[in-house]
């Protein structure tokens, strides 16, 4: 492991760890047999209050358009099913300990946040269309972004250097980190999932994105298709840094989607809809 690792693993180290209560339940629901075990899923939410409600408020949010309202955190975890569950898990779990920029911060967080979570939702929704598993997908897309905000967190300065570099010459942040030898962003995300225990399916795609192959760093399959959403995204108006263009997927219409694009409108809809009640629930 480099030198340069090795001092920001012990600086993520110093930051807030994941509460206990939210990393036993991540646990819980990453594990299958556990995960089956409902009664005692239930009984781990419920120690944590500002969980509960949130669940609650989604089961109750128009998006169901249930009749009946929803006061038991058992029919929640029903009416929402286990994906969505976990997928509100993670979501909460990462806005709890990287939602509040500091003094010298040079990103906007609730635009990173709003960016994130739409281009999970559409990852998720749009995922019939391609071979990749729906969960996989919004978890990538929620924490493509965490790299920034945890550089945003320790080396400020050196994130503005990025992105003035990328603006100068109108090139990506992954580009910029590959001319300058600087920890890119993704690397720096694997590196934090690394620290706080995300189970290793999460982690792979970030961790892949920092392998070197002949023509230059290779990129996963799964973050090739959060790239193509975080395009969608960014055309749907959630954009975050201003001037900088976003990496681009490389055939993504030709490797991942088994129809043509006209397709994928109901189902961008739906992602859409989706991102429109976790957005007003949870930020």
């Amino acid at each position: 492991m480099s030198n340069n690792r090795q001092s920001l693993r012990a600086r993520i180290k110093q930051l807030p760890p994941l509460p206990p209560a939210t990393s036993r339940l991540l646990e819980m629901l990453e594990d299958d047999e556990q995960s089956d075990d409902m009664k005692q899923v239930e009984k781990q939410i419920l120690t944590d209050p500002v969980l509960t409600g949130r669940i609650l408020q989604i089961a109750n949010s128009s998006f169901y358009g249930l009749r009946q309202q929803v006061v038991s955190i058992g029919q929640a975890c029903s009416i929402l099913g286990i994906h969505t569950l976990k997928n509100l898990v993670y979501t909460m779990a990462l806005m709890q300990r990287l939602n509040q920029p500091h003094q010298d911060s040079v990103i906007d967080y609730a635009k990173v946040w709003r960016h994130s979570l739409l281009t999970a939702s559409l990852a998720g929704a749009l995922t019939e269309h391609s071979r990749l598993n729906s969960l996989a997908m919004f978890t990538t897309g929620l924490f493509h972004n965490i790299g920034l905000l945890i550089m945003d967190l320790l080396q400020p300065k050196l994130l503005q250097q990025q992105i003035n570099h990328a603006r100068t010459h109108h090139c990506t942040l992954e580009t910029t980190t590959a001319e300058t030898g600087a920890p890119s962003h993704l690397a720096v995300a694997a590196t934090t999932l690394e620290v706080w225990n995300i189970p290793e399916s999460i982690i792979t795609p970030f961790r892949q994105s920092t392998d070197k192959g002949d023509d230059g760093p290779r990129c996963s399959t799964s973050l090739n298709w959060v790239r193509f959403c975080a395009l969608i995204a960014h055309g749907m108006g959630e954009s975050y840094l201003e001037n900088v263009p976003l990496a681009l997927p490389e055939n993504v219409s030709e490797g991942y989607l088994d129809k043509d694009m006209s397709a994928l409108l109901p189902d961008l809809h739906r992602g859409y809809a989706m991102y429109g009640e976790f957005r007003s629930n949870l930020l």
